[in-house]
């Protein structure tokens, strides 16, 4: 049995997001679909973590096992050939029996962007959330600051969270203005759900004047919650780490 590792990139608008659902279109199931029409057999998809719908990656991993003895690159070009072109795999490689993509994470970073113009684009709507309004980049910098280190993120993230731990250690938070685009990148050893949506909506209302940096202390203390959580279509996981 061979343990194959894929490098994915896709585009999650039309999904409802990378784990499998009951019904309607995840980006799991159309790989596992393209699996099985490439080796003739059922394979499951392990990731590093579930996307939620309308959220993007530039390089989600996975794994799965398989039987079949066709090279690599024949794996690459041949799960392409059957995915949307929404969907790709931009790399596959052999891996030891015992990688998990998932378990094996040792951090991830994630970027949200904002297009912060006055006018939206409709090249850019499936990818960057469109805020017109006039942000204080000094003071969304200065509560992003406060957010580095280990914390517990429980007031960042999705209530009723299945997880032993809401402790996480964010290691960087840059936020960049490029062009009219404000990326909020946040490097971390693992992230809550929601959890960098909950920062960027928290940041973009510290930049409107409407929370203080210094409100960012209670909610790391749990004196009050983080928000709003800012829309799906802003966020793409760009990397994982081992």
């Amino acid at each position: 049995m061979r343990n194959i590792k894929l490098t994915i990139e896709y585009d999650g608008t039309d999904y409802l997001g990378l784990q499998l659902q009951a019904k309607g279109r995840t980006i799991q199931g159309e790989i596992e679909e393209a699996i099985f029409k490439l080796t003739g057999a059922r394979s499951r998809l392990t990731a590093s973590g579930r996307t939620d719908a309308g959220v993007h990656a530039l390089s989600q991993v996975a794994n799965f096992s398989t039987e079949s003895k066709l090279p690599c690159e024949t794996i690459r070009s041949g799960l392409n050939s059957y995915l949307p072109r929404d969907i790709r795999v931009l790399a596959a490689g052999d891996v030891p029996e015992d990688f998990h993509a998932r378990k094996d994470a040792r951090g991830k970073v994630y970027e949200y962007t904002v297009l912060n113009r006055e006018v939206s684009s409709p090249l850019r709507k499936r990818y960057a959330y469109f805020y017109n309004y006039l942000l204080d980049m000094n003071a969304m910098k200065k509560a992003a600051a406060q957010l580095i280190g280990e914390h517990d993120f429980s007031g960042f993230a999705a209530s009723n969270l299945d997880v032993k731990s809401t402790v996480r250690r964010i290691t960087r938070l840059d936020i960049d203005l490029i062009n009219a685009e404000i990326v909020l990148s946040v490097a971390a050893n693992g992230f809550l759900r929601h959890m960098v949506r909950y920062i960027a909506g928290t940041l973009l209302e510290v930049g409107r004047g409407k929370l203080s940096p210094d409100d960012i202390s209670e909610m790391l203390r749990g004196k009050r919650r983080a928000g709003p959580v800012a829309p799906p279509h802003g966020l793409c996981l760009k990397s994982v780490h081992y």
